[in-house]
């Protein structure tokens, strides 16, 4: 059976509570959000901001000066995922396949299954076509994030602010298993692609066929000094912490070790996870 190419990528998602708090710890707490710019040779990044999904794609980063940790320190968004591919992509367009919006729903996706060319027009046939018409690309990524939002909108979730993390889940995992019944009849691997979907306000996504990191991050003590040198050009003033929000989780490969202030876990592997709008994490196997 073929499965995912190896090494094509890795998976990056930053959750929090307050649209300002993924800033402040970029400010204050660079030393994961450094590795994951370092780690990759290209990244692209979508989020939300001010009714606003944007995206943002650089095919040949060189390290974090080369505006990934730039973007989410400036942005004001409670949800920012991406790409981080780890090998030379051909062009922004490569990296854009795998980091998508779409209807106000962002998703991004580590790699893709080698041969889902097999599938496709399967997979095609089980998105209603008023989702289909939505679709730029003929990638696996597009097809899988389409499915997700099919089976949303068949629970009458699609369009619903207030979607409980827990509904994403049970859409995530049921495109999943819909992609477990299809692959294998076409010699494919089931799905071992690491993803995560949101709304930019809950998110849900699928660990792969890994285990993946998830870092925590916590309100700081009220003696916590905001100020630091050499992570932003100019005087190291760096923002205040908001006054509300109190969690952010960060999820991707490139976290290692532990970090002060912080809680570091793992995700095991073939896991659907779900994060609250409160950024507490809710897991289920398939």
């Amino acid at each position: 059976m073929e499965a995912a190419t190896p090494g094509e990528g890795r998976l990056f998602a930053f959750i929090a509570d307050h649209r300002d708090w993924l800033g402040c710890i970029v400010s204050h707490r660079p030393q994961a959000l450094d590795a994951a710019a370092r780690s990759g040779r290209g990244w692209s990044l979508v989020f939300c901001q001010d009714g606003d999904v944007l995206l943002r794609s650089h095919p040949e980063s060189r390290g974090a000066d080369e505006g990934f940790l730039e973007i989410i320190r400036s942005t004001r968004t409670r949800a920012v995922l991406g790409h981080l591919s780890s090998r030379d992509p051909e062009g922004p367009h490569v990296l854009e396949a795998m980091a998508l919006r779409s209807m106000g729903w962002i998703f991004a996706q580590d790699v893709e299954t080698d041969g889902f060319e097999k599938v496709r027009e399967k997979v095609r046939r089980s998105i209603p076509d008023f989702l289909a018409r939505t679709m730029k690309t003929r990638g696996e990524a597009e097809h899988l994030f389409t499915l997700i939002l099919a089976f949303l909108y068949d629970s009458g979730k699609l369009s619903d602010p207030d979607l409980p993390a827990a509904e994403l889940v049970r859409g995530v995992a049921n495109a999943l298993r819909m992609l477990g019944e299809i692959y294998p009849p076409a010699g494919l691997e089931p799905p071992t692609m690491a993803l995560a979907v949101s709304n930019c306000y809950s998110a849900a996504g699928f660990t792969g066929s890994s285990a993946l990191p998830v870092r925590i991050y916590s309100r700081p003590t009220d003696g916590e000094v905001h100020r630091g040198v050499g992570v932003r050009r100019g005087s190291g003033e760096f923002p205040r912490y908001p006054r509300t929000g109190n969690r952010a989780v960060l999820i991707g490969p490139f976290i290692e070790g532990e970090e002060e202030g912080a809680v570091t876990t793992t995700l095991p592997p073939r896991t659907v996870f779900g994060i609250t709008r409160e950024c507490e994490i809710q897991t289920q196997e398939i």
